[in-house]
């Protein structure tokens, strides 16, 4: 079973292990790896999750914070895409090829947003609905679901957005994130082609 503690031994590990203040990406994959062996140690529950997903996306997003705050110690991160402020639905960006060359210079992609006063029953309900868009790709994807609701694709409607992004705005967020995901390379492409079939699709319906 989780524990409280377990993100704690973590950043204890990541300390001692690791560079804080260098991105994930230029971290030495085997230091990695020590990090999250000692943490399956400590914790054995995680060893249960598909690659060990809960240590490595933790670990992945307090690298990413300690960088932030190593390289804006008085800033805030900008964010990645422009909302109209009267707007109290779930983001669903979808973006401009201006808008998306400015996300790749920033190197921040939008990312789905979950809605705060979303409802228990509605969040089991869009959980089915991204777990079974995974599952209908070839070969299903369905083992990545609850990594890709911890990254935020969470529901149907921020599923939606994702899908109404441009293709190159998908394909840098999943460059982004695949540090978490580990999908192999033909997943990578059965996802791709998943996402831009079902966008097809959807604007074919609509």
């Amino acid at each position: 079973m989780p524990d409280r503690h377990w993100k704690a031994s973590l950043r204890t590990a990541a300390k001692t292990h690791l560079t804080l203040g260098i991105p994930p990406q230029e971290q030495h994959i085997e230091s990695l790896q020590v990090v999250v062996d000692a943490v399956l140690h400590a914790h054995p529950w995680v060893g249960a999750y598909e690659r060990q997903w809960p240590a490595m996306l933790y670990l992945y997003r307090y690298l990413k914070a300690r960088t932030r705050l190593r390289t804006f110690p008085r800033k805030t991160q900008p964010p990645p895409y422009r909302r109209k402020q009267s707007s109290s639905r779930l983001s669903s960006p979808a973006l401009s090829s201006a808008d998306a060359s400015a996300s790749d210079r920033m190197g921040t992609p939008p990312r789905p947003e979950r809605h705060p006063n979303i409802h228990a029953h509605d969040c089991v309900a869009g959980k089915d609905a991204v777990r079974q868009f995974l599952q209908l790709a070839s070969p299903s994807l369905e083992a990545y679901a609850d990594a890709f609701i911890m990254l935020g694709v969470r529901d149907q409607a921020s599923l939606q957005g994702f899908l109404s992004w441009p293709p190159n705005a998908r394909v840098q967020w999943l460059n982004e994130e695949n540090g978490i995901l580990r999908m192999s390379r033909l997943e990578v492409g059965s996802f791709l082609l998943h996402c831009e079939n079902t966008a097809r699709r959807s604007a074919m319906q609509g």
